[in-house]
């Protein structure tokens, strides 16, 4: 009944309720599952001032065209735009990639080669005053409203309470849709300086109209109140953690870990958030991978003369051809023009801004004025665009973590920190050597592998489809756990290690195995070369045990 995005201590996460019941007053007990299908969070913090800025991005699905969210923060909070572009352009900076590079050395007819903030809402006060001349003898009010605001499509009330039952009833008593139960979820975020923050789309906006937010407050150690989340989520959600700070981000109450790099997707070339859960899994439930750790890169958005160029534009179809054209302004998507162009009801948005054109009738019939429609899109994108950035430019290091997590697995909230740790690069490659000799073709030729840190020997791909299999289904295959290592970085502790299963050890002259491994490892020991860092007698061998034991090999 609750579907979360991210909060912190420094807090990022709430809920989100859903409650279609028929017209007429609320009665709050049959709500709708809105169920959440991932949370993205972009924390920003700041030591210096002891701030932390997070902006929050929720997907879900469900009906929404009445619903609440409900956030804790650690103290009364800034609400402020936020910026499409900027989760755009942390997700494009660390997106990971799995890259598989095969070289062919030597094979008949083949040469080498590579495979490849916003107005505030001025009638909001009384609330907060109505408890101003009560009698002195009255008991103090458990829920305070401290602040209401619109912001961009959302409807925002802040407030405080002593009482999680009481800050319920007063949501539902002013329309907000949120389930009875939600008190015992709400109750353990009750403090002395913890601020609620509720928000639902403005009566004239709907579930498309739904846009990344974000808030400013004190603390510097951000952390997702997930516990809120785990009353309406999918089984293995997807959570994204981007952490703007001086040095590397960490999970602190959480675990760690590395992933088996022979179970990623090499064969598409994707990540596989599968894996991911898999590993999380098996460090408990409760830990995130580092996608990436790396220097932070500044957003480049339009400057004057992209604006000028707009402004200068005849007609509704230039316009919109000129910033398609303009490859920092190409990032404004359909919800950010239907907020400055009126497309008459009806017409799909999509399509239309798509091939303005195509539509020359309704093109004809949208009133424009390029200087005016510019500014409003200055106003509605480009102005927390450039507050979004600002973020990445007083940052030096970028810190991606990820996991997936079901609601069993909630149970206690992540809590993130900063360390003098390495960078961890998201690129990530399969090197494929296949150095044919005395005539063999490059299907017939061992596979010399490098994945990471791991060196070893892989049979001939004609060994391998004999089987049924490639070097891609076969690597998979390799061991048990989709976690290499499971840590805790807090401390330094390493739990889990398995890579020295996959470390290359002397195979011995009696083991027999894949003719086109005996064979390289026999011209290699012949001629006393060295063709790796480790020489071809010293490679793999739990993984040729493995494969001998998989293919039938006597």
């Amino acid at each position: 009944m609750l579907v979360s995005s991210l909060t912190s201590i420094a807090l990022a996460c709430g809920g989100f309720f859903c409650d279609s019941t028929p017209p007429g007053p609320p009665t709050n007990e049959f709500p709708v599952p809105v169920e959440q299908t991932g949370e993205v969070v972009v924390f920003a913090v700041d030591e210096a001032s002891n701030e932390t800025t997070m902006h929050v991005q929720v997907s879900f699905e469900g009906p929404a065209a009445e619903f609440a969210w409900v956030l804790p923060v650690p103290s009364e909070p800034s609400l402020l735009r936020s910026s499409q572009a900027l989760f755009d352009h942390v997700a494009d900076q660390t997106r990971p990639r799995w890259t598989p590079l095969v070289s062919i050395v030597g094979c008949p007819g083949q040469s080498p080669a590579f495979g490849n903030e916003s107005d505030a809402d001025t009638d909001a006060d009384a609330d907060a005053d109505a408890d101003a001349d009560a009698d002195a003898d009255a008991p103090a009010p458990t829920v305070t409203v401290v602040a209401r605001q619109n912001l961009g499509p959302y409807e925002t009330v802040t407030l405080t309470a002593t009482d999680a039952g009481d800050l319920v009833a007063w949501l539902q008593d002013n329309g907000f849709a949120i389930p009875d139960a939600v008190d015992a979820a709400l109750a353990p975020y009750l403090g002395a300086t913890t601020h609620f923050v509720a928000l639902r789309l403005q009566k004239d906006r709907d579930a498309g109209d739904l846009e990344p937010f974000a808030m400013r407050f004190e603390g510097t150690t951000p952390s997702i109140p997930i516990q809120l989340t785990a009353l309406a989520v999918g089984d293995d959600m997807p959570i994204d953690v981007y952490l703007l700070g001086e040095t590397r981000a960490i999970p602190e109450n959480y675990l760690h870990v590395r992933r088996n790099p022979f179970k990623s997707d090499w064969r598409l070339q994707t990540d596989d958030l599968e894996i991911v859960g898999r590993a999380a899994d098996e460090a408990g439930g409760q830990a995130f991978e580092t996608v990436s750790a790396a220097r932070t890169v500044p957003l480049d958005l339009p400057g004057p003369a992209s604006i000028a160029w707009l402004e200068d534009a005849p007609d509704l179809d230039t316009w919109l051809a000129r910033l398609s054209a303009d490859p920092l302004w190409n990032r404004v998507n359909t919800g950010d023009l239907l907020a400055v162009v009126e497309v008459p009801e009806g017409v799909d948005a999509n399509g239309f801004f798509t091939c303005p054109q195509c539509l020359p009738l309704v093109l004809e019939a949208i009133p424009f004025d390029a200087v005016s429609t510019t500014a409003a899109l200055v106003d509605h994108w480009l102005v927390p665009a450039r507050e979004a950035a600002l973020l990445l430019d007083r940052a030096p290091m970028l810190t991606r973590l990820r996991s997936t997590m079901s609601a069993s697995e909630m149970t206690l909230d992540p809590r993130f920190g900063f360390r003098e740790l390495d960078p961890v690069s998201s690129w990530h490659f399969l090197r494929v050597v296949r150095a044919c000799t005395d005539g063999q073709t490059s299907l017939e030729a061992a596979q010399r592998v490098t994945v990471d840190e791991f060196e070893f020997l892989a049979p001939s791909e004609a060994e391998l489809a004999e089987q049924g299999e490639d070097l891609y289904s076969w690597l998979a295959a390799l061991g048990d756990d989709s976690a290499m290592v499971i840590e805790d970085l807090s401390t330094g502790e390493i739990l889990v290690d398995h890579r020295s299963e996959y470390e290359g050890v002397y195979i011995p002259d009696a083991v027999a195995g894949s003719p086109s491994v005996e064979r390289a490892t026999a011209e290699t020991a012949a001629c006393g070369c060295r063709t790796s860092p480790l020489t071809l007698g010293a490679w793999a061998l739990p993984l040729l045990v493995l494969a001998r034991r998989r293919l039938g090999w006597t």
